[in-house]
């Protein structure tokens, strides 16, 4: 994953994501040991997760905001967390759009 991340910032520079977690049953032992590695600077403009269960969305807010006082350099984007595709449609749509105004 880091690899296409790469790829894209070399390409167009800072992106925008929408994940989507409503499918995921599980990670790897290979994703569970990236996630948890050395944290690295991330070419992000903002990220929209659809987490459907409300405790999952509370306990990933927690990890973003601690991740945020441990390596604030590396984790300066801003993160949605909402139940549904449509609303992370949406904040992506907004925030695109306030990136787009902030740079013409």
């Amino acid at each position: 994953v880091n690899q296409v991340y790469d790829e894209i910032d070399r390409a167009h520079g800072h992106f925008f994501l929408l994940v989507d977690t409503r499918a995921v049953q599980g990670f790897t032992p290979e994703a569970r040991a990236a996630f948890s590695g050395t944290p690295r600077r991330y070419p992000f403009r903002h990220i929209a997760v659809v987490v459907e269960s409300r405790t999952l969305r509370t306990l990933i807010s927690m990890v973003f905001r601690a991740s945020r006082l441990l390596a604030p350099d590396r984790f300066n984007y801003p993160v949605d967390l909402v139940a549904t595709i449509d609303e992370a449609h949406a904040r992506i749509d907004r925030a695109r759009a306030k990136d787009q105004d902030a740079t013409t």
